[in-house]
């Protein structure tokens, strides 16, 4: 019988999900993995116990002149002067291959000690051979000046990514790299050029001698605005083009481009601001397009901007609510980057509600945290709620990260009001919230939370996060384990059967119908991962209950009584049935309020399924009664305790899916909605958020 125990506070799953595609301890690649030339070249060292950062200065040159670099230390307490760079370490158009590799023999050649690989060209720095990738070079090529020496801060040249503590602290500062730049130049590629026509490079060098880009240089020298080329029109090829580079695809570009003083687009030899930009005539017509849902766009009409209009909403809307960490994760979580990890830390900066921090991390949330991991009472005063801290070390586990993320969200960031009806007081949206945010945080570091914890984390004992959720229905009918429904049509049959007999009302038969064909669907392409959630959870100290007990911590001694007797009880059922040859793993049920759901073996009949607003997380928990003595005597108290974790159907907007707009509706009068209170430990909580399904919030 398969179940997740944290008996001696560790959990040990005996059937683990298959997880025969991931790794642990793979490469990291992230915005700070680089190239093998860093790990020889000798970086200018920087100040000790001083913010400081490295400077580029590429002199002054044509655009076919080698490039001439040096790099140098720059506290940010001298007010250094410089741009940042904002690019793709890939190449922005996958046509641009050939002709950066003919760029880089003509103007970069390779030095011996530094053979050259399809992607990567050698740069001179300081004296010293440093390899970059061919976008960058094609980047410098262009907005290198020809009177003026550029000074630059650019991510694969200025940080040492074989030092690891340097890495993680110049991570933890990008916000102030980016928002300290005299500007942000974003380098999304150029025109598309035939590699086969004679001299290619001559023709980049012609249009770079009439392009606008050449006075960026100055401008930043000068402290005035660029030089601005032209706006496309709709008969030019220069917009699509833009709209569909790979930079608008990248995670850290978010950033980096919502925290620019002043943001600076350049396309080959061409350049305009960011205020020019967004009042694009191209841009708005593809953004009207994409608010035209399910119009026929066809030809010409068709303009793929997506990409980029997210980015230019983004800094729009950059002061915002917007901005809050859990939303910049969902919203961004399909963005790409090498390192699951920076799915998280390449949104801090922009964050306005969690904070990157290079240290130990929030050392105050501990403190207060350590009598709750003991088991101690929930009723100790809040901690001041504005902003939270998560610590970027590339480093920790998945799960470490995850967890720190999940406390940060849960315990210090204000509560979001405007998701709130009919609840008081507001403080309580954490608590309605967090399920769905551990989600989404989960899903944003992929599969690597879960791998990591069913290979053996630690895990923090004792349930310190409260959430809130509500009883979603009652167990009334089990029905054939997962193979058999889907493998035996006798089993379909006498499912749907059993169905038909467990309603009388016309409209009660229409609506399980309708839920119990889509999820039946939905079903077939579950796999051994997927099955394998559908798990026993036994967790002492995880608990629900109605009412407004909140921030109290019921009696754990009486509770850990009665669950362990469920267990034994359970366990005598489950052995009764090996011996019956009974069926095994997850089996389908049926229960009120519609429900329809798989659930672990051991749940039966009676046993009342608890689910969280927004999202599919489901817990199906027991009722059990714990003597407590009150004023009159003593009392038997009503509790749930937890069997395992359920996938529900949520019934495709026919009677089963909560809140319908990502708002939490609060209301005792509705008895679909009968709100309970959770304890969860936080390796519960994890179980419970791996790969849920979240609706728009």
């Amino acid at each position: 019988m398969p179940h997740i125990s944290n008996e001696g506070h560790n959990f040990h799953p005996t059937t683990l999900p298959s997880f025969s595609r991931l790794t642990i301890g793979h490469k990291k690649q992230s915005l700070t993995s680089n190239m093998s030339s860093s790990e020889s070249f000798p970086y200018p060292p920087l100040p000790p116990s001083v913010d400081a950062i490295r400077i580029l200065t590429i002199e002054p040159g044509t655009f076919t002149d080698p490039l001439k670099c040096t790099l140098a230390t720059a506290p940010f307490s001298t007010k250094p002067r410089y741009a940042a760079l904002s690019y793709t370490w890939g190449l922005p158009y996958p046509d641009l291959e050939t002709l950066a590799q003919a760029i880089a023999s003509n103007i970069s050649p390779s030095e011996p000690s530094c053979p050259r690989s399809p992607d990567l060209t050698t740069l001179t720095i300081n004296a010293h051979p440093f390899q970059i990738h061919s976008n960058l070079l094609l980047a410098l090529l262009h907005i290198r000046s020809k009177t003026h020496p550029l000074h630059l801060w650019i991510d694969a040249i200025c940080i040492n990514q074989s030092d690891m503590p340097e890495r993680n602290a110049q991570v933890a500062m990008m916000s102030f790299i980016y928002s300290r730049a005299q500007k942000v130049i974003a380098w999304l590629g150029l025109r598309e050029i035939n590699p086969a026509v004679p001299d290619p490079v001559r023709i980049m060098a012609i249009e770079w001698e009439d392009g606008t880009v050449g006075d960026l240089a100055a401008s930043i020298e000068e402290v005035r605005k660029p030089t601005s080329s032209r706006e496309p029109g709709r008969s030019s090829f220069d917009f699509p083009r833009i709209a569909m580079s790979s930079y608008w695809t990248r995670l850290w570009i978010v950033q980096e481009a919502c925290l620019a003083r002043e943001l600076v687009f350049v396309f080959g030899a061409k350049m305009w601001r960011f205020e020019e930009v967004e009042r694009w005539e191209m841009l708005e017509y593809a953004r009207k397009l994409a608010k035209e849902v399910g119009r026929e766009v066809t030809g010409n009409e068709r303009v793929e901007a997506r990409g980029m209009l997210k980015v230019v909403e983004a800094r729009v809307g950059r002061h915002t609510e917007a901005m809050r960490f859990e939303s910049l994760v969902e919203r961004f979580v399909d963005q790409r980057c090498q390192e699951a990890r920076d799915r998280l830390f390449a949104l801090l900066g922009l964050a306005t509600d969690i904070r990157a921090s290079a240290g130990d991390g929030d050392g105050l949330l501990e403190v207060y945290l350590e009598p709750l991991d003991s088991g101690d009472s929930f009723g100790k005063p809040e901690l001041k709620r504005g902003s939270g801290t998560l610590r970027v070390d590339y480093s920790r586990s998945n799960y470490d990260i995850w967890e720190e993320a999940v406390k940060a969200v849960f315990f210090r960031v204000r509560p979001i009001t405007s998701r709130i009806e009919g609840l008081d007081p507001p403080a309580h949206e954490r608590s309605i919230s967090i399920v769905r945010t551990a989600g989404v945080i989960q899903a944003a570091l992929g599969g690597n939370v879960e791998l990591e914890f069913v290979c053996g984390t630690q895990v923090t004992p004792r349930p310190i996060i409260q959430a809130m959720g509500y009883l979603a229905g009652e167990i009334t009918q089990l029905g054939p384990d997962y193979s058999s429904l889907v493998g035996s049509f006798r089993a379909q049959q006498e499912w749907l059967n059993t169905c038909e007999l467990m309603f009388n009302d016309p409209h009660d038969l229409e609506i399980v119908r309708a839920v119990n064909d889509s999820y039946s669907a939905r079903i077939l392409g579950f796999g051994d991962r997927e099955l394998n959630r559908i798990t026993e959870i036994r967790s002492y100290g995880v608990v629900a209950w109605q009412g407004e007990r909140t921030g109290f911590h019921p009696d754990h001694a009486k509770l850990d009584q009665k669950y362990r007797q469920m267990w034994d009880d359970a366990r005598e059922r489950w052995m009764e049935s090996v011996r019956d040859e009974a069926q095994d793993g997850p089996r389908i049920c049926i229960g009120t309020e519609h429900l329809v759901a798989l659930v672990p073996p051991s749940a039966a009949v009676g046993d009342v399924v608890v689910r969280f607003w927004n999202c599919d997380a489901a817990l199906i928990m027991r009722l059990a009664y714990v003597d407590e003595l009150q004023r009159g005597g003593s009392v038997k108290v009503p509790y749930f305790l937890p069997v395992g974790r359920a996938d529900v159907a949520d019934g495709d907007g026919v009677g089963n899916r909560p809140a319908n707009d990502g708002r939490f509706f609060i209301d005792g009068a509705d008895e679909n909605k009968r709100p309970v209170w959770v304890n969860l430990g936080l390796g519960v909580l994890q179980i419970l958020t791996a790969s849920i399904r979240t609706y728009s919030s």
